[in-house]
């Protein structure tokens, strides 16, 4: 896996736009708020175009930011389920939908990792 490694965690950034930050504890410099380049992906609120729509609202910047800063949590729980979970799928009495679920379950962390 070769994304950035650390503990994701969301900042504000300006009011409109909000950071995903990896912590890495050996960074040089402390993290400044003011500059975007310190994270490692932006998730920006934007008010509805005046004919088609679409806006993003700030409480939706928030809640996605805080998504995409779980990310890596997400993996590697779901990784973990699904090594425990994929034997019991497999026996005879399994529920009906638990194939499908691991094999769902598979597929996102091939997605994830940028696996066909």
């Amino acid at each position: 896996m070769s994304h950035s490694p650390g503990n994701w965690s969301v900042v504000d950034l300006d009011g409109n736009s909000m950071g995903i930050r990896a912590e890495i504890s050996n960074a040089e410099t402390p993290f400044n708020l003011a500059n975007y380049y310190d994270s490692i992906a932006t998730v920006m609120q934007r008010d509805p175009h005046p004919i088609y729509g679409c806006g993003i609202t700030r409480s939706e910047c928030k809640d996605n930011a805080r998504l995409i800063s779980a990310a890596p949590d997400l993996l590697a729980a779901l990784q973990s389920l699904t090594e425990h979970v994929a034997h019991y799928a497999a026996m005879p009495n399994a529920h009906k939908d638990a194939h499908k679920d691991v094999a769902n379950a598979y597929a996102a962390i091939n997605k994830a990792k940028g696996k066909p």
